[in-house]
């Protein structure tokens, strides 16, 4: 008898040390310190912005490229190095026309004066320059002049990009189509709008977007840049005090904003 009362005594020990425990246990769950995650926070994207290179041929000039701490520079001119440059209009290309409304079957060259108009222009610079129509080159009914057209015929089908397409002469408007464009209307609707276009199928693009996603900040650097300060890119845009060429086109597009989209009409029609 005295062994069975020792028995149950051990057993009703037993569960109290079993209930004893499972109450140490909630509490420490209670107070458990839940870990530390382990996912990483996403990196900040990069910035960008625009300064000028040093003019290649002038002298008594520095040379020295402008310099902001925690930023890489990047020379997108012709010449820059390795695949930079395929970001200058002087090499970028070729472009479709087709895909911009002009047609070589209806194109005012041809219907007017007889002048074919190539299926593509071998770069970007040309298609720019050689839009441009100038005074001596209109005639009294208002069209561009033979001249015109044969010149701009064999400048797009040029594989060499040309800067000037006459040196001097004053603008009287930009053909673009069968519309007769003001500079600005130009600037927003050949310029920026085809560089763009064509600007984000390249290596080059895609490496910046590349550096911009790991949070590198980056500074372009081309002959016709400028720190804006405190500007939007609309306002530079819109100041045709200063040039906007492609490395304000190229650092718009990369910091999310595309200004010459905006939809607004500066044209005269071709009549």
């Amino acid at each position: 008898m005295k062994r069975s009362i020792e028995t149950v005594a051990g057993t009703e020990n037993t569960e109290d040390a079993i209930a004893s425990t499972s109450k140490k246990r909630a509490r420490a769950q209670k107070t458990k310190v839940p870990a530390a995650s382990t996912t990483a926070e996403p990196m900040p994207r990069g910035q960008v912005r625009v300064d000028r290179l040093p003019p290649r041929f002038a002298k008594n000039v520095s040379k020295k490229w402008p310099v902001v701490e925690g930023y890489k520079n990047v020379n997108v001119c012709s010449s820059g190095a390795g695949f930079w440059k395929e970001l200058s209009p002087m090499l970028l290309g070729p472009i479709a026309l087709c895909e911009w409304g002009i047609d070589p079957k209806t194109d005012l060259g041809k219907v007017r004066r007889g002048v074919e108009v190539p299926g593509q222009c071998k770069r970007m610079e040309n298609l720019w320059q050689f839009s441009k129509v100038f005074e001596e080159e209109v005639g009294e009914d208002l069209w561009p002049s033979v001249e015109f057209f044969r010149r701009r015929a064999t400048a797009w089908k040029d594989p060499k990009g040309h800067r000037h397409s006459v040196k001097g002469a004053r603008v009287k408007y930009f053909l673009w189509g069968q519309e007769k464009l003001t500079f600005l209307e130009a600037r927003k609707r050949i310029y920026c709008s085809v560089y763009a276009s064509i600007v984000k199928k390249t290596k080059a693009y895609r490496e910046l977007e590349r550096l911009l996603n790991e949070g590198q900040n980056v500074q372009i650097l081309g002959y016709d840049g400028y720190d804006r300060g405190n500007k939007t890119w609309e306002e530079c845009l819109n100041d045709l005090s200063r040039p906007f060429g492609h490395e304000m086109v190229l650092a718009a597009l990369l910091d999310g904003v595309t200004p010459w989209e905006d939809g607004s009409q500066d044209v005269e029609n071709v009549e």
